[in-house]
């Protein structure tokens, strides 16, 4: 490839990338046209989006966080909630019973969830009740039937936040409850 050819490459492509980040599509269609003509310009093109939408992430990431350390600084009583990504995990669900504890909870079930708050094992998606106590038992022994229904309850709460949220409402500063409001 000739210099000049790259040069030519190189205008185009900073074209293209203002053309992304203006949201400019019939300039970006055109560009996209060029690369039957000019060799080695697709993958410059492809090089360009790749480039606009990792700088796309760590915004979003950096945006995440200065929300989180905004809430967290500003809303005393509330509380910044993430949403898991990827399968749910034991040690999610146990980390939400401990900071919204049942109330009477007995000693066993409290020693049980500092258990389960260590374990990386993701959760089995769609067992009932009866295959979610067993597969609990198997794992870290016996475990009470009340224990477990709180336990089911939250890892569905967890499933259906997961799959409800945009990425853009992944992150949400509530109210924290009372243990008086939790026992209503």
């Amino acid at each position: 490839m000739k210099p000049q050819d790259r040069l030519k490459i190189d205008l185009i492509a900073e074209d293209y990338r203002n053309a992304v980040l203006l949201g400019n599509l019939k300039l970006q269609e055109r560009y996209y046209t060029l690369t039957q003509t000019v060799p080695g310009l697709l993958d410059r093109l492809i090089d360009v989006d790749a480039e606009v939408y990792s700088d796309h992430e760590a915004e979003s990431a950096d945006d995440i966080r200065q929300i989180a350390n905004a809430a967290t600084s500003h809303l005393i009583s509330g509380q910044v909630m993430t949403v898991p990504r990827g399968p749910i995990r034991v040690k999610d669900v146990a980390d939400e019973l401990f900071r919204t504890p049942p109330g009477q909870w007995t000693t066993e079930q409290q020693l049980l969830n500092e258990r389960l708050r260590k374990s990386e094992e993701a959760i089995p998606v769609e067992l009932g009740f009866t295959r979610l106590m067993a597969w609990l038992a198997t794992r870290f022994g016996e475990v009470p039937e009340r224990y477990a229904e709180r336990f089911q309850e939250v890892s569905l709460t967890l499933q259906m936040r997961q799959n409800s949220m945009d990425e853009q409402y992944a992150l949400a500063a509530r109210r924290a409850k009372n243990k008086s409001e939790e026992t209503k």
